[in-house]
């Protein structure tokens, strides 16, 4: 059986935040956790942060993550055990939950969504001395259930972790924090370069840049900071101002779209299409390991420049895998193709809420005079 692996945009009044926040502002809105046991909300522009409320338990939230319904999710290294439930509207704990570890640990120290699946960095409390490995491992957000996916190879417990859609990153939080890509398979590390600062949080904001927090006993405490994921070199954006002093330990941001993959006229590798035709187009959304395109709201599905909407739609087998796959048929005016566009690009969301997007060249005919 195939593992549905889904990206997913949170709910509620979290996501109404942060989407009106970017049709007026540059700024790109984050959420922190600060050892003042406070959620807050962070301006990269004005590189400040406001409190959004308390969590109403005394604990240390070494690392924060949004999950598919809105929930933040915060581990606890007081009590190691604990996997708390914020309300992102009010920064308060709702629920707890305790996680069974593996061998090999006894805290988590940096978590990362990958649509449903909850990865964490999984270390010795204290372990800071390089002489023994962290590990990746996922949680069951339901049961407690912690599983091991194996070890990183950096001696050192992890950061932070942050997923791209496509890569997962991790830094160090120890040393020179040096920034890291993941192997979600097998646990392994890359290493992608230094940071020059000792991390404890790391997050994709919505522009797609990689945030992160600098450890509260570093000389960088409450600094936010930008990290390039191809060097690995952390910028000093400045003091968040408001930040409790002690030091801010996460970030959450909105998730991008699920990339998917979508097949244009399928059957014809040329995907030809052509702009002044008064028929119909055929997209199929095709299922993967990524993706049930079953799962797909065919009502949301929309196509082309013009933003089309679906006349017609059937599932099929279009690839012959074995699994279904959506048809959609686009009426070629509405679309809004073209001559000389090369590629296109198809939007929407599943049933429970999962923005998608797909993209694939296409051949523009029938455009001479």
């Amino acid at each position: 059986m195939k593992k549905f692996i889904t990206r997913l945009v949170s709910r509620g009044s979290l996501i109404i935040l942060l989407t009106a926040y970017s049709q007026t502002s540059q700024a790109v809105l984050l959420f922190a956790h600060g050892n003042d046991d406070q959620l807050y909300r962070i301006d990269t522009d004005a590189v400040s942060a406001t409190a959004v409320g308390p969590n109403t338990v005394s604990s240390i939230l070494p690392e924060i993550e949004q999950g598919p319904s809105g929930t933040v999710y915060g581990s606890d290294t007081v009590d190691n055990t604990l996997l708390y439930s914020i309300d992102p509207a009010t920064g308060a704990v709702f629920d707890s939950l305790v996680m069974t570890f593996p061998p090999g640990g006894d805290v988590i120290t940096a978590m990362e969504f990958v649509g449903q699946t909850l990865y964490a960095g999984f270390a010795t409390e204290g372990g800071h001395s390089g002489s023994v490995s962290s590990a990746l491992v996922t949680i069951d957000t339901g049961t407690g259930d912690v599983t091991s996916v194996g070890e990183t190879g950096i001696l050192n417990p992890l950061g932070g972790l942050a997923y791209d859609g496509s890569t997962m990153y991790a830094v160090s939080a120890g040393g020179a924090g040096s920034l890291y890509t993941i192997d979600l398979a097998t646990g392994a590390a890359t290493l992608v370069g230094a940071t020059g600062f000792a991390m404890t949080a790391l997050e994709f904001g919505d522009d797609g840049a990689l945030y992160g927090l600098p450890r509260p006993r570093s000389v960088s405490v409450n600094h936010l900071l930008r990290i390039d994921t191809v060097t690995g070199a952390g910028i000093d954006l400045g003091l968040l101002a408001g930040a409790p002093g002690n030091g801010l330990v996460s970030l959450t941001a909105t998730p991008p779209p699920l990339v998917v993959r979508i097949d244009i006229q399928p059957g014809n590798p040329e995907n030809p299409v052509n702009p002044r035709s008064r028929g119909v187009l055929k997209v199929a959304i095709l299922t993967s390991d990524d993706l049930d395109a079953s799962r797909v709201d065919a009502g949301t599905v929309r196509f082309g420049p013009g933003a089309a909407t679906p006349v017609r739609y059937r599932l099929d087998d279009v690839d012959h895998d074995g699994l279904w796959d959506w048809v959609l048929k686009f009426n070629t005016q509405d679309a809004a193709i073209s001559c000389g566009d090369t590629e296109a690009i198809l939007t929407g969301q599943t049933f429970d809420g999962i923005q998608i997007s797909g993209t694939e060249h296409i051949k523009t005919v029938g455009c001479q005079k």
